[in-house]
């Protein structure tokens, strides 16, 4: 069904319709899964499509062959794509975690710690590295990952310390299965941000956004 025949049959009534989403796993289980939840209660036929495994490329392209209606994402946008409508719709914070306390008093002390990271083209990465370019601090990896729960479990086991959004392990901060690496600076924060082409949006998609990710 192209673009045209689908604006044109779906309606604006979300009891009606089926809307498509990107978005990673740890966004969708910490912050869009809530909204998904009260969407399903106050329309219960309302059929949602999540996508959670493609690499942002793969859902950009997605996108762009209108096999999604939006996407949420923290992945820094590259200018190529100027068809796209970016909005920003929270601020989350960046820790270090591990399994065990640990308080850092001078950030030199953050060089002789094992890491697991995300990799190296990661915006989240390039933020991190130079604020701590800016403290004469540079870390390095035993460990790369791009997948944020395979971060935390290697964290729980003992194999370094994590870099996660904080709301990805609040239930394990809260439970002391990890720990918050106590730092004299804050980390850098990710922007998770609603990523659509404009005219693509049905009435549908955009009363979705506005009563549930926007409120």
């Amino acid at each position: 069904m192209n673009l045209g025949e689908k604006l044109i049959m779906q309606k604006s009534d979300l009891a009606t319709v089926e809307i498509a989403i990107g978005c990673p796993s740890h966004l969708t289980t910490f912050y869009l899964m809530d909204y998904i939840e009260k969407a399903k209660t106050d329309y219960p036929d309302l059929k949602i499509n999540l996508i959670s495994g493609a690499n942002f490329d793969k859902t950009i392209q997605m996108l762009e062959e209108h096999r999604l209606d939006f996407i949420i994402d923290t992945t820094q946008v590259d200018t190529n794509y100027n068809n796209l409508v970016i909005e920003e719709i929270k601020e989350v914070q960046n820790i270090f975690i591990s399994n065990k306390p640990i308080k850092i008093k001078d950030l030199k002390e953050l060089e002789s710690q094992k890491y697991i990271l995300n990799f190296e083209y990661s915006s989240t990465i390039k933020k991190l590295r130079n604020i701590l370019k800016q403290h004469d601090v540079e870390i390095e990896s035993n460990m790369q990952c791009d997948i944020t729960e395979l971060r935390v479990e290697a964290t729980k086991r003992g194999l370094g310390i994590g870099y996660v959004m904080k709301e990805a392990v609040k239930n394990e901060l809260e439970n002391k299965e990890l720990y918050k690496v106590e730092l004299p600076i804050e980390l850098p924060k990710s922007k998770i941000n609603l990523i659509y082409i404009k005219e693509q949006l049905t009435q549908a998609d955009r009363k979705f956004i506005k009563e549930y990710l926007k409120k």
